[in-house]
């Protein structure tokens, strides 16, 4: 009887560690799913998102950017662009002539013209965007605005009475006029547009480059410059999502505009040999470069 009594015990508590490891398994065999189901969870609620702040909106009549830096290359080329999709566009250059050649290249290419409207806007000049900003306000009023692109950029000046650009012989001066134009200029311009921006539920885009990624030698303003404008970006980013203003940062590679305009520089020692290999990879095709 005590036998009997024994194995029925044994074999009630064998079913119950079984019943245990049973349940256990299937605990443990259900991780893995519930951590890919999360996961594409996460995954899904990401594309959402991402798909609703990157989708295309229709333009609207009378819907309006700025475009900075608008005289020549990317931000010319960018005016004309968003004014054949149908926006306004307040296109800033420095110099009347530069307004008037932007309208005729409008023109040539079939763009209405009347979308297109130079602002003399210069980014290191408070007063002229100060002026800038009322007027763009007294166009776009309660509808605010829908774009900035902040494009104006300056590189390190080149050629003749420019020595090295390698910061150990590079005056400071050329550090702030690079940093006043790429950085400060940047960041005043934005403040100044924010309170349209935010009415509109707007855009503002970076034109950081390449450098503002990576930065190569004998280019230390200017690529710390767009280090600088990409952080200032992120932070930005962040404080006006909850607003429903979006901020991108947008990094070209090497691109033949005015910008690279110049002369290799004659280099100084130690540099003078890297540096000068250095430039002939940009200016190898121009005229003006020395052999």
């Amino acid at each position: 009887m005590l036998q009997i009594f024994l194995q029925v015990s044994v074999t009630a508590d064998s079913h119950k560690s079984d019943n245990y490891k049973n349940k256990f398994a299937l605990k443990i065999s259900q991780r893995p799913f519930l951590l890919l189901l999360s996961a594409g969870a996460a995954i899904a609620a990401w594309y959402s998102q991402f798909w609703a702040s990157s989708r295309l909106l229709p333009i609207a009549q009378g819907d309006a950017v700025v475009v900075t830096g608008s005289s020549s290359g990317i931000g010319k080329h960018a005016a004309l662009s968003l004014a054949r999709d149908g926006y306004v566009v307040f296109a800033c250059v420095r110099k009347t002539e530069d307004g008037e050649a932007l309208i005729r290249s409008a023109e040539q290419f079939g763009i209405d013209s009347s979308k297109v409207r130079p602002l003399i806007l210069d980014v290191t000049n408070s007063k002229q965007i100060s002026e800038g900003v009322e007027t763009v306000a007294s166009f776009v009023g309660e509808r605010g605005l829908k774009g900035l692109f902040n494009n104006a950029g300056i590189a390190s000046s080149y050629g003749p009475g420019m020595d090295s650009t390698a910061v150990e012989h590079m005056d400071m001066t050329e550090y702030r006029k690079v940093y006043d134009v790429n950085f400060f200029g940047l960041v005043e311009t934005t403040k100044a547009f924010l309170e349209l921006l935010r009415r509109g539920k707007g855009r503002i885009v970076m034109n950081t480059s390449v450098a503002g990624y990576i930065a190569s030698p004998f280019m230390s303003a200017y690529a710390s410059s767009k280090h600088a404008v990409e952080g200032f970006s992120d932070s930005l980013r962040r404080e006006l999502r909850p607003h429903g203003v979006k901020v991108s940062v947008i990094e070209p590679g090497y691109v033949v505009t005015p910008i690279l305009s110049g002369y290799i520089p004659e280099g100084k020692e130690p540099y003078s040999k890297t540096e000068r290999s250095f430039w002939k990879m940009f200016w190898k095709d121009s005229v003006g470069a020395p052999s």
